[in-house]
């Protein structure tokens, strides 16, 4: 998020908000009518201002220039390699004042090496009122202390780059918190995580913001240590697939609920979850999300769907049905009075989900607490290395591994017909970026 006390944007995050409160219970019929009003001004403008699209939009574009959301599907989906091939031609030629200044982002590199994005400060603002939704939802208290467990790095890092002082930066703006607003206390998710929970035991009771993967990496150790456990008000979760087995993990063993959302360099916040359901709720009008199953056709609940979206307000570089390489699972609608499409909280790509022969795309729970009792407290890494092939890899420490036991339990997670290869390593931890993905899938067919 950017600074959220930013007096040219304050205003305008306002606005965002209350209508967001607003939009939320409309009907799917009329979000879909909310989202045609903003395409209409971003297509014509993207037609005009964008080389890329000059020729591409024209099956949504009359004879006036106007826009045709009878024709939507008619428009090809941008791949992510068409893309990266040309960048330059995203950006456009000028942009509207009122759009306010640009800021960079860039992507993890998880599906093709890390690019930037840009996005401008109005689509900012609109993010950071659907932020606000969220912790409204959830009845977060935006007067506490935020402490985040990041990767502080102005390269790769999805936020605006670190300030000299990140000490001075509230996480809301003051009149979201009804007075002052709680500061974000940062830490590097590269410390050690015996640091880390002695650093969070320091701050008293605050909200954490990190990684699943940290947030587990938190929770087994305090399993270890109990009288070490930091005081937790909830856990806010973005950037790596969220278990059931996290949840279950920080529950226990932290006595706090993850609070996950679904977002990327791309395309900002894509999906929250709903605090009355196990489902997350697509943010409908800050991008048209479509979830496509074979041959291009709206997958149905219980189906993996290739996401595809739209963000409605970025004009700094316009994606128009671009393909994320995230695959989601359509759920049947939420009854919790939120009109928002709903998918499954789990969300994949294909470097995270695993998939045997003529099956579809799955992702093994392994128990944690079984998997240190095996490996000796080892960090390990799960892989598909081929169409039926696996591999363990685990840092070896001083204990003795029952390989037996261990490939056991790995091949009866994955079913009948698959070898498990387990390979002690050297070095196994976060990228670059500060994420770990315990499964991995390099096996390309």
């Amino acid at each position: 998020m950017s600074d959220p006390n930013a007096s040219r944007q304050t205003g305008t995050i306002q606005q965002f908000y209350e209508a967001l409160l607003q939009t939320e219970t409309y009907s799917a019929k009329n979000l879909a009518r909310f989202q045609d009003n903003v395409l209409k001004d971003l297509l014509p403008f993207v037609a005009r201002h964008v080389p890329f699209y000059r020729e591409r939009l024209a099956p949504v574009l009359r004879s006036d220039g106007s826009f045709d959301p009878e024709n939507w599907t008619k428009l090809p989906i941008l791949a992510a390699a068409e893309f990266r091939a040309n960048r330059e031609a995203f950006r456009p030629t000028e942009l509207p004042a009122s759009h306010g200044a640009v800021a960079r982002y860039v992507s993890s590199g998880s599906t093709g090496g890390a690019t930037a994005f840009y996005r401008s400060a109005l689509s900012e603002a609109a993010q950071n009122a659907a932020h606000y939704r969220h912790y409204q939802a959830f009845k977060l208290d935006p007067q506490r202390n935020l402490a985040m467990i990041r990767a502080f790095d102005n390269t790769l890092a999805r936020s605006r780059p670190e300030l000299l002082d990140r000490t001075k930066i509230s996480w809301t703006a003051e009149w979201f918190a009804g007075g002052a607003p709680g500061m974000i206390e940062p830490l590097t998710v590269f410390t050690p995580v015996a640091s880390q929970v002695e650093w969070l035991n320091g701050l008293g009771e605050v909200y954490l913001n990190t990684f699943p993967s940290n947030a587990l990496a938190i929770a087994r150790y305090v399993a270890r240590n109990p009288g070490a456990r930091p005081r937790l008000l909830a856990i806010l979760t973005a950037g790596e697939p969220l278990t059931g087995e996290v949840r279950r993990q920080c529950v226990e063993h932290l006595g706090s609920s993850c609070i996950d959302l679904y977002s990327n360099a791309e395309c900002g916040l894509i999906a929250c979850d709903c605090p009355s359901g196990n489902v997350m709720h697509v943010q409908s009008e800050l991008n048209r999300i479509e979830i496509l199953g074979q041959n291009d056709k709206p997958a149905r609940p219980g189906e993996w769907g290739r996401l595809i979206f739209t963000p409605l307000y970025n004009f700094a570089m316009p994606l128009i049905r671009y393909e994320s390489g995230d695959l989601v699972r359509v759920t049947e609608p939420c009854g919790c009075g939120r009109n928002h499409p709903a998918i499954e909280r789990m969300i994949g790509r294909p470097s995270n989900l695993f998939r045997l022969p003529r099956k579809k795309w799955f992702r093994p729970e392994l128990d944690s607490a079984m998997m240190e009792g095996l490996l000796g407290n080892s960090r390990w890494q799960f892989i598909q290395t081929g169409a039926s092939a696996f591999e363990l890899h685990y840092m070896p420490k001083n204990a003795d591994i029952d390989i037996r036991k261990l490939r056991h339990v790995l091949k009866k997670a994955l079913g009948q017909g698959s070898s498990v290869e387990i390979k002690p390593v050297a070095a196994l931890g976060p990228a670059s970026s500060g994420k770990f993905l315990a499964i991995s899938n390099r096996f390309r067919a």
